[in-house]
């Protein structure tokens, strides 16, 4: 099924059309629905679908999977709190050894060097990550979500609202669905 938009005084008039008959064998046109008929069935059921419960219902599920990103995060943090002191002993290590021993003193010198790389590599990852993450939902943002969906059902059947937007707005709504 497609959109087939045509003018009635004036006005863009949307219907649905399938046209796989014609496309493929150089048939007729199988249906053609007008918009007007389908649209307010969609639309009821889109608006139940969007209340507050179920919005409600998303933003928990939003709020564990910021729980579970806490407790990724306190553990990369603590990783490389762990190269930290990885690296600090392999330091100590170093300055204790007898700089006559040249073989034991190069040895302990390339380890502090691979550790202080990969506590570098790893605060860096930290850091990556924690700006990933810093664009979880907040109080207000949950409470202005929950507002639109209080609003939604006002906003379709507002009659300043284009055809086109309600289209827009469900397609939204029908992306986001996993």
């Amino acid at each position: 099924m497609g959109v087939h938009y045509s003018r009635e005084h004036g006005d863009m008039i949307p219907s649905y059309v399938c046209q796989a008959s014609a496309v493929r064998r150089a048939g007729k046109t199988c249906q053609m629905v007008p918009c007007k008929i389908v649209d307010p069935a969609v639309a009821a059921l889109m608006i139940e679908m969007m209340t507050p419960m179920a919005l409600a219902v998303t933003l928990e599920i939003q709020r564990e999977l910021e729980a579970r990103v806490r407790e990724i995060k306190t553990g990369r943090r603590q990783h490389v709190e762990r190269l930290r002191y990885e690296a600090e002993l392999v330091r100590r290590r170093y300055m204790k050894v007898d700089p006559e021993n040249r073989l034991v003193a190069d040895g302990l010198a390339a380890e502090w060097n691979d550790k202080l790389h990969r506590h570098v590599e790893a605060v860096e990852e930290y850091e990556r990550r924690s700006k990933q993450q810093a664009a979880t939902l907040t109080a207000e943002i949950r409470h202005r979500i929950l507002g639109l969906a209080e609003q939604l059902p006002q906003i379709w059947n507002d009659p300043r609202v284009d055809f086109r937007e309600r289209k827009r707005i469900a397609l939204l709504l029908i992306e986001d669905i996993p």
